[in-house]
């Protein structure tokens, strides 16, 4: 039963399959056909648009052509109307215009004959201004002459200062010019300092040693007999080398020579011991050196050349220290001016004590003597009142005077 039903259903399925495939081939057909009508009508919508378009432009040629007809009518018809108007125009405004011109011209005249009287003072001004500025220009000309020549001077003058440069720059490299020089500045740092020769310092003193005798270029006089001695060095060579060296190296290793050249100078000086030969000198020396370009470039060379310098009693000076050294030491010589003063004061008030404590039993005495004079006189006066003023009256009263007796009788009384 049940192969029964699956054969009928299966031969009713093809014949479904049948009848649809049929009516499919139908449709095709008619698709097909209808596809075939429509790229015929397609055909013939194209041909009718291509007619359309060919009318079409040639329509536009025509309607372009005639614009361009009435354009150009339209354009002569204008310039005519447009010349016609003009001249009308300038026939009604050539009276108005011939006003407006003369009026024009009236007034341009007043405000030419207003400007030339407004501008006449500052046209005067101009030309006295131009005048001033032509004197001017002369006068500067002959500044410019005298600045020529004064610039003509200088250049005169810093030739010749060059050339007195070289000169002392030659003539520093001489070992014995530098040390007058440098003995020259120690005498005027001391006198700026307001020291005098001879009472606060003495020049070149001598020492004698046990071998030899030393010559220190000064000796300051300190308060309470102290004394300090200077030596003047000017250590040049060296320095005057390195400022004229071109490369940093050079002007390094020139400075090195400086300060090498100098401790040279400080052990000299302290094997000499000037100290110990001076039984009144401070226990170091006074290293003085003329410039404090030299001190610095020395120290630039070698950084411990003032403490090894210390280190040997040598204290290295420049002008400015030692001028405020010695402001110092003649601080301390007002200082012992007045002290001396002071013990002066306290020696004079001891022999003022001194003649008071004589002097007082002496007054003393007097005192004493001047009682015993006032008790005699006041004995003397009472003995004067008591005794001799009334005998006195009575004998005044016993002789009359001269007009008593012309005048008055004997015994009226």
């Amino acid at each position: 039963m049940l192969d029964f039903m699956l054969i009928g259903g299966l031969a009713g399925g093809t014949l479904w399959m049948a009848l649809r495939e049929g009516v499919f081939r139908s449709q095709k057909k008619e698709w097909h056909e209808e596809k075939q009508r429509l790229r015929a009508e397609n055909e013939k919508l194209r041909e009718s648009q291509h007619h359309l378009q060919m009318l079409l432009h040639e329509n536009t040629s025509l309607v372009m052509k005639h614009h361009q007809e009435l354009d150009v009518k339209m354009q002569s018809a204008c310039n005519q109307a447009l010349l016609s108007t003009q001249q009308t125009f300038l026939t009604l405004l050539e009276p108005v215009l011939s006003g407006v011109q003369n009026h024009t011209q009236a007034q341009l005249k007043e405000h030419s004959t207003f400007l030339h009287t407004l501008c006449s003072p500052l046209e005067a001004k101009l030309k006295e201004m131009e005048t001033h500025i032509h004197s001017l220009e002369q006068s500067r000309s002959g500044a410019y002459e005298s600045l020529k020549e004064q610039i003509s001077h200088l250049s005169q003058g810093h030739e010749a200062l060059c050339t007195e440069t070289n000169r002392l720059n030659t003539a520093l490299r001489s070992p014995h010019v530098r040390g007058c020089w440098g003995e020259m500045q120690l005498k005027r740092v001391v006198e700026l300092a307001g020291m005098s020769s001879h009472c606060d310092f003495q020049e070149q003193p001598q020492l004698h040693g046990e071998q030899q005798n030393f010559r220190p270029d000064m000796r300051i006089l300190l308060p309470g007999g102290k004394t300090i001695l200077v030596d003047a060095k000017a250590p040049l060579l060296h320095y005057l080398e390195a400022s004229s060296c071109k490369t940093s190296q050079d002007h390094t290793l020139k400075l090195k020579e400086h300060a090498r050249t100098l401790w040279i100078h400080i052990k000299a000086l302290s094997e000499k011991s000037y100290w110990s030969h001076d039984p009144h000198s401070v226990e170091f020396v006074l290293l003085f050196l003329p410039g404090e370009a030299f001190l610095s470039a020395a120290l630039e060379g070698d950084p411990s050349l003032v403490e090894a310098a210390a280190q040997r009693q040598i204290i290295l000076a420049t002008p400015i220290i030692l001028i405020a050294l010695l402001k110092t030491i003649a601080h301390g010589w007002r200082q012992e001016v007045v002290s001396q003063h002071t013990q002066r004061i306290i020696t004079l008030s001891k022999e003022l004590h001194q003649r008071l404590e004589k002097l007082s039993p002496i007054m003393k005495t007097l005192g004493r003597h001047l009682k015993q004079s006032a008790a005699a006189h006041a004995l003397a006066a009472s003995s004067l009142e008591e005794s001799l003023l009334p005998t006195a009256k009575q004998l005044g009263g016993l002789v009359p005077e001269p007009e008593v007796l012309s005048l008055q009788p004997m015994g009226v009384e």
